[in-house]
């Protein structure tokens, strides 16, 4: 009997490690930051029950509002352009020419660099002193700008930033679709006359579609997320202006040590991550049936 019951629970005992896992790298994190986001933890007082008044207090902060903002417009700017340049070296990385390898290769380097590796690096670029962003903008007779410390550049300096970095994959991603698209269309319609133009409209396009919103849902959840690469180069700053709701999330709980404020608005951030996602992968769904 007792060899019988361990035979037949084989199965929950091989599963029962990843189980254990997702519970304690997954399920327990999620449940302890709901917790804490009714309550206000903080690093030198007991936490009390509070209900919903850290989402409300978070719904009356400017800063907030601000950082919601930022996010959208990260996130937006930088997924819309790594999407429309990743098709665009993924046509020209398409076609058969020498170092080839090589230059994919080379073009990959930026995803495969580590953040704090890309963060350092930019801020030297973007350095007011000594920086080649400066020397180039100098051969025009523009005067140096403080690019980083700026209010009015340093979110649009690291979008920029997100935009080198992210084309590389979404250009993989749409190249692997490319390589799906038979040559036997392509000579058909050049047999019929049709020009470069109206075969990437009527051949390329039509059937890489799916690739491409799929490549831009992927990036758009991963830009959504950035934070390593913001917070190492400019830390939300100068004075907020490229603060976003993973930086403010951090913020409040590891310098604020506000850590119920902080729970309520990861809270809110995911919900947010996970309704937009949904609405996308249903657009994607509808485009597809139609």
């Amino acid at each position: 009997m007792i060899t019988y019951l361990k035979e037949k629970n084989t199965k929950f005992y091989f599963s029962l490690p990843t189980i254990l896992f997702l519970f304690i790298m997954v399920i327990f994190p999620i449940l302890f930051t709901l917790y804490s986001s009714v309550t206000n933890s903080t690093l030198s007082a007991a936490s009390g029950f509070v209900g919903f008044s850290n989402y409300r207090q978070l719904f009356q902060e400017a800063r907030f509002w601000d950082s919601m903002g930022n996010t959208i417009y990260f996130t937006i700017t930088a997924s819309i352009f790594e999407t429309f340049l990743g098709l665009l070296f993924a046509i020209l990385l398409n076609r058969a020419f020498r170092g080839k390898t090589l230059v994919k290769t080379m073009f990959l380097l930026p995803f495969a660099a580590t953040p704090v590796a890309i963060a350092m690096t930019w801020q030297l670029i973007y350095d007011p002193n000594m920086g080649i962003v400066n020397a180039f903008i100098a051969l025009f007779g523009m005067e140096p700008k403080l690019w980083l410390a700026s209010t009015e550049t340093a979110l649009n300096c690291l979008i920029f930033i997100e935009i080198w970095q992210g084309t590389a994959i979404v250009a993989l991603i749409i190249s692997a679709g490319l390589s799906l698209v038979p040559d036997s269309l392509y000579e058909a319609a050049g047999i019929d006359g049709a020009s470069s133009w109206k075969c990437f409209f009527h051949i390329t396009l039509p059937s890489i579609n799916n690739t491409v919103f799929m490549a831009f849902i992927l990036r758009f959840i991963e830009v959504i997320k950035a934070f390593d690469i913001i917070y190492a180069t400019t830390k939300g700053g100068p004075m907020h202006a490229s603060e976003t709701l993973n930086i403010y999330g951090y913020l409040k709980a590891f310098q604020y040590f506000q850590f119920g404020s902080a729970s309520a608005l990861i809270t809110m951030f995911t919900i947010v991550v996970t309704i937009i996602g949904t609405i996308l992968l249903k657009i994607k769904k509808l485009t597809t049936e139609g």
